[in-house]
């Protein structure tokens, strides 16, 4: 018979052992902000609201917060990778840009183009993953959404990402051009 401490051995091994093939790791640990616009200093509205590493979690996350398109208008939500925050000045960001998808508000296209982009994005199905930093919904009365990079000088890699975002997202959910802008100057450097 066993005892009892060997009985909890054998159900922690267990566990462990459901957990770990349970669960699904993601590539990167990310972070979700949320952006209020209520209060007067702009670091105020940005908020920290959640971490996730895992698809469980990323689901647990977006199966519980609003939509997009339910958002009052200045309103953002933010997912970025660990450790890096969603403010041009960020060293990770400061060199880099972001591809702008401009989504109409009313449409049920701005939830569904949003969540492609994080699934792409998480799901490390993007390429060059290494240089995407993040994303973002901008809610406004023209909303847009932001593929954040790191690298804005590398012009190969950042057509090869607004290519794949064009292919995959936009011809299908009928959005038109993107465009692709530098943080520091933002200034239109490509349109795809």
């Amino acid at each position: 018979m066993a005892s009892n401490s060997e009985n909890l051995k054998a159900v922690e091994m267990n566990t462990t052992a459901l957990t770990n093939d349970y669960y699904h790791p993601l590539e990167y640990q990310w972070n979700l902000w949320v952006f209020t616009n209520d209060k007067e200093i702009w670091e105020d509205n940005l908020v920290c609201a959640a971490d996730f590493g895992t698809v469980e979690d990323f689901w647990s996350i977006i199966n519980h917060i609003k939509m997009p398109s339910e958002m009052k208008s200045g309103q953002d939500y933010l997912i970025f990778k660990k450790h890096i925050q969603p403010i041009w000045e960020h060293p990770a960001n400061k060199n880099g840009g972001r591809w702008i998808i401009n989504v109409e508000k009313n449409l049920s296209r701005l939830d569904e183009v949003w969540l492609l982009v994080l699934l792409l994005m998480i799901g490390e199905n993007l390429p060059h993953g290494d240089i995407i930093c993040g994303a973002v919904v901008n809610i406004r009365s023209k909303c847009k959404i932001g593929l954040w990079l790191s690298d804005g000088s590398n012009h190969k890699k950042l057509k090869e990402i607004g290519k794949f975002l064009k292919d995959n997202i936009i011809k299908s959910h009928k959005i038109g051009k993107i465009n692709f802008h530098l943080h520091m100057r933002n200034v239109n450097m490509f349109t795809i």
